[in-house]
């Protein structure tokens, strides 16, 4: 342990977004239950860790430092609330007086994000420039830069107050790419590299566009999904209109379309599921040339296809979730080769599935954590380091062989959340760190056998957010936002008004049909 940020009693730091510095250490967020959530830095070697600066000086209330980027080896930047409020651009060098808010000229109030889809403010490093989504009154949702000194808007692509919704910011070598809908072309690929905004190529000439998706940098090309109007297929760009090409058309004519899509990149290549006519959806992977795109691995064999998704890297390797006849859905990995695409473990042994193919593995730790049932103990929590000896049940949370209904797992800093019931509670909020004794209910919301039923598990400035129920009747409250940061005392209410919670509520409520 580094240091014991709250030193009374047991309770819980809950440090989150360590970001490096050179040539001193880290700097990270954290709760020392006097300051309120803040900023901290630790040195590289661990004996000196301690309050870099109490940037909301309201007693207690915190700045909630959030989004940390690695601007420059000794700059990064971050959000904080100083007047515990609306989340400003801040960056630090790591010593107290190097920390400062950034210069603002933006020309009214504004707020950092992208939309309700993607509410978590996400900086992208290109070039000299760091680039954010914002949301400024008068400009809508447009693009925002800033050089680690001042904040600015890029350019005010659909004009009037309308929005064209950045999304799918990527950095390939220097040059920022992105989607957006400047109201002319529709949502097409555009890019800049600081001086200005350019749209690449208009795919498909009308309003709509060819809503570019799964953008992914693969050495100095981007690889990305985009429909022509024919069908959604792999194409790659260099930045230019002529290099901007649907590189391999996997479709079967007049039938299927290749349809590629979960992305994933390990080691120069990206890596996804697609279909063709001979295999069905098997996985591949490209380096971005038409050569350098191929099947990895025919995993059911015909033209059926195993339907990868879910990629999620450890170490060398991209796990995922793969069917096939004789074994139902369990876990593969692969190392990029035929050879080293293999099944981890057949969890639940013979044809019938461990895994739902909708189920995602979350990286803790050097291990993956996810939802399995053996046959025996129902759905309970799993753990992998990759080896098939290293793949076993986490915790038994509800005796065999019922269901312990696990849900939406969700990584929160250095622990996990999610829904599950272990006979007694319900259907509760529960939180791991990864080892059986660290897997617990964090609250029973709902006392008793009733459930909470928490849904929309949601990361937000280092802050579990969801929906749940405390109850019916007198004192209850219904189904509402709630957060937790993982302690049994802090999940509560959230209040719509506070920013770190108002874009979540207002997530919640337009999935509600709610104004």
């Amino acid at each position: 342990m580094l240091k014991d940020v709250v030193t009374s009693g047991n309770e819980s730091s809950f440090p989150s977004g360590f970001t490096p510095i050179s040539p001193f250490g880290f700097v990270f967020s954290a709760d020392d239950r006097t300051n309120g959530d803040e900023l901290w830095f630790t040195s590289s070697t661990g004996a000196s860790t301690f309050l870099l600066k109490n940037i909301n000086t309201s007693l207690g209330s915190g700045s909630f430092p959030r989004s940390f980027v690695a601007f420059s080896p000794t700059k990064v930047l971050f959000l904080a609330a100083d007047d515990g409020g609306t989340h400003r651009l801040w960056s630090t060098d790591g010593t107290p007086g190097g920390t400062a808010k950034l210069t603002e000229s933006l020309g009214g109030s504004y707020s950092f994000g992208s939309n309700f889809e993607d509410p978590t403010p996400r900086f992208v490093k290109s070039g000299s420039n760091a680039y954010v989504a914002c949301t400024i009154a008068g400009s809508g949702n447009e693009l925002c830069r800033t050089d680690g000194n001042s904040v600015e808007l890029a350019r005010d692509l659909k004009p009037g107050g309308l929005s064209s919704s950045p999304a799918n910011l990527t950095d390939v070598a220097g040059t920022l790419f992105f989607s957006a809908d400047s109201g002319v072309e529709g949502r097409e690929l555009w890019k800049t590299s600081g001086s200005g905004l350019s749209l690449i190529k208009d795919i498909v000439p009308n309003i709509f566009g060819s809503f570019p998706s799964f953008l992914t940098a693969v050495s100095s090309k981007l690889v990305f999904r985009a429909d022509d109007s024919a069908k959604f297929g792999l194409w790659a760009s260099d930045g230019t209109n002529a290099g901007t090409i649907k590189f391999k058309d996997l479709s079967i004519p007049g039938t299927i379309e290749s349809d590629p899509g979960n992305f994933a990149v390990l080691n120069g290549a990206a890596y996804f599921r697609a279909t063709d006519a001979k295999n069905g959806r098997e996985l591949w992977r490209s380096d971005g040339t038409i050569g350098g795109t191929n099947l990895v691995k025919d995993i059911h064999l015909g033209s059926d296809g195993s339907n990868p998704t879910n990629f999620v890297r450890l170490g060398n390797r991209l796990y995922f979730n793969a069917f096939t006849d004789v074994t139902g859905a369990e876990l593969w990995a692969t190392d990029g080769t035929e050879a080293g695409t293999s099944l981890v473990r057949d969890i639940r042994i013979g044809d019938e599935s461990s895994l739902s193919l909708s189920n995602v593995p979350v990286e803790l730790n050097s291990a993956l954590l996810f939802a399995a049932t053996d046959g025996v103990n129902g759905i309970q929590l799993w753990r992998t380091d990759g080896t098939t000896a290293g793949t076993n049940l986490l915790k038994q949370i509800r005796t065999s062989p019922n269901n312990a209904s696990i849900g939406t797992i969700v990584r929160v800093g250095n622990i996990v959340f999610f829904t599950a019931s272990n006979g007694i509670s319900g259907t509760e909020l529960w939180k791991s760190d990864g080892t059986t004794d660290g897997t617990v209910l964090v609250k029973d919301i709902r006392p008793g056998s009733p459930s909470s039923s928490p849904t929309r598990l949601s990361e937000f400035n280092g802050i579990l957010l969801f929906s749940a129920t405390n109850g019916s009747g007198v004192g209850a409250n219904g189904s509402e936002p709630w957060r937790s940061d993982g302690t049994d005392y802090r999940p509560s209410l959230a209040q719509c008004e506070d920013s770190v919670t108002a874009s979540f509520c207002f997530y919640l409520n337009l999935r509600r049909g709610l104004p």
